[in-house]
């Protein structure tokens, strides 16, 4: 099974299925990916730039709360018209999902398109959106992150999530924000690596089982995704995950933490925080979604008796199913003090076994394929 295939089952939204947004008349989100990447493949072959913006309406849900879902259908229609008129012939314009809008520039420099960014959210500020008739004018903004190929990233895929790093930025600095990110996109891995190990360092103190087990989930994580076929892009955002995923049982009480047998019901609720701290580490220091969604729900099962949020099936973010059987697999083959480990072929048998409860079942026959066939094991 590989990345197409799952990109075509994950919680399907009208654009995903249409070659244009029917409420906006943009293209959809598949159309303006596919887009993209033939506008980053020609600037390769040309040897010239292309950059993207990445626009989110401020504040987009208090205007669907209060003055409901037509006025905002409205002024996503608004803002497609501001963004059709504003931009130049060349210039492709999509509505990525929700209340975000990817744009690609063909043949320009951040910097040109930091200009285009600037002259948008100016139009928007001068626009006044009517919610209803004699009523105030609602004034509406966006925020942009810019990304730049082949200067922030090699790829599509890495092109629009620099974008999205750098819209988060723009967000958390405040609204009508424009953010460009000034470093490559492995950079940008690599440099919170380096802080998140810092965590790990203070963790290995507490628990050296624990860091071997990241060390393990990472590699098995990287497994599954290269054979799934998942963007590069996303191959070391998870593995980033997967090494970062336990990050919170840094602040778990040793005892808790160290305790050989059971635990209490009062000491598993104690423990089922380390997601959310995981969670909390991880984005403080601006991760992507990916490895978010990877650390917060790579407990949850897929007939909904994880934890923290009981999701089923695929409701669960495709990197929560992935750090799901990498954690079970490192946790099942490593020794621990009170117990010794499976053979891999056992640990195999188990993931098969538990595949449809407490995993997805399509990701547990790859990961399973690839194991078997790297140590010649026979199903």
């Amino acid at each position: 099974m590989k990345y197409r295939m799952l990109q075509r089952r994950r919680r399907p939204s009208q654009a995903d299925f249409q070659e244009n947004c029917l409420l906006t008349g943009l293209y959809g989100h598949r159309k303006i990916n596919e887009l993209l990447r033939q506008a980053v493949l020609e600037a390769h072959e040309g040897g010239h730039e292309v950059s993207v913006l990445f626009l989110d309406v401020d504040d987009f849900k208090p205007i669907n709360e209060h003055y409901g879902y037509e006025a905002g259908d409205l002024v996503l229609k608004s803002v497609a018209g501001v963004l059709c008129r504003a931009l130049r012939s060349g210039d492709f314009i999509g509505r990525f999902g929700g209340d975000e809008f990817l744009v690609v520039l063909p043949d320009t420099t951040a910097q040109e398109a930091e200009l285009l960014a600037e002259g948008l959210q100016q139009r928007l500020r001068e626009q006044r959106f009517l919610a209803k008739k004699n009523e105030e004018a609602l004034p509406v903004t966006v925020s942009i992150g810019v990304a730049e190929y082949p200067r922030d990233a090699s790829a599509a895929q890495e092109l629009v999530a620099v974008a999205q790093q750098a819209l988060e930025q723009a967000e958390h600095d405040g609204v009508a924000k424009l953010q460009r990110r000034t470093v490559s996109y492995r950079s940008f891995l690599e440099n919170a690596s380096r802080i998140l190990e810092l965590y790990l360092l203070s963790l290995k103190d507490k628990d050296t089982y624990t860091v071997e087990h990241s060390e393990d989930v990472a590699e098995y994580v990287g497994i599954l995704a290269a054979a799934l076929g998942l963007p590069e892009s996303m191959q070391a955002e998870l593995r980033v995950a997967g090494l970062f995923h336990d990050i919170g049982k840094v602040l778990i009480p040793d005892p808790i933490l160290k305790k050989p047998g059971r635990l209490t019901q009062e000491e598993y609720v104690s423990m089922k925080c380390h997601v959310t701290i995981s969670h909390d580490i991880l984005a403080k220091h601006y991760t992507s979604q990916v490895m978010r969604d990877g650390v917060m729900h790579h407990h949850e099962r897929y007939d909904g008796t994880g934890y923290p949020r009981g999701l089923c099936g695929e409701e669960i973010p495709l990197a929560g199913r992935i750090l799901a059987i990498a954690d079970s697999f490192s946790a099942m083959t490593l020794d621990r003090s009170y117990r010794k480990c499976k053979t891999i072929e056992a640990a195999i048998g188990e993931l098969r076994r538990c595949a449809g409860t407490q995993f997805d079942p399509e990701l547990v026959s790859v990961f399973c394929q690839e194991l078997e066939s790297r140590h010649a094991i026979r199903a």
